[in-house]
């Protein structure tokens, strides 16, 4: 099933620091809510995923990856 996406209806985050200071922890892409069963694969720069859902829920907090440049498929 293919649903349409208003580019306004969705807010992704350029950055998050999952650092133990209570701010910006998780990967939260605001608006997400209003969609069941988004998908979201995120990628390091040599293109090996690190992470994967099938029905994210803002909940990933990068756990165990260094601090680097990372990429996202969201689908």
């Amino acid at each position: 099933m293919n649903l349409l996406v208003e580019g306004s209806d969705l807010l992704f985050p350029n950055t998050f620091t999952p650092n133990g200071d209570g701010k910006n922890e998780r990967f939260i892409i605001g608006g997400l809510d209003k969609y069941q069963g988004a998908k979201l694969q995120v990628f390091n720069r040599w293109g090996s995923q690190v992470y994967r859902s099938n029905d994210y829920r803002n909940d990933w907090n990068g756990s165990g990856l260094a601090e680097s440049t990372y990429y996202y498929i969201r689908k």
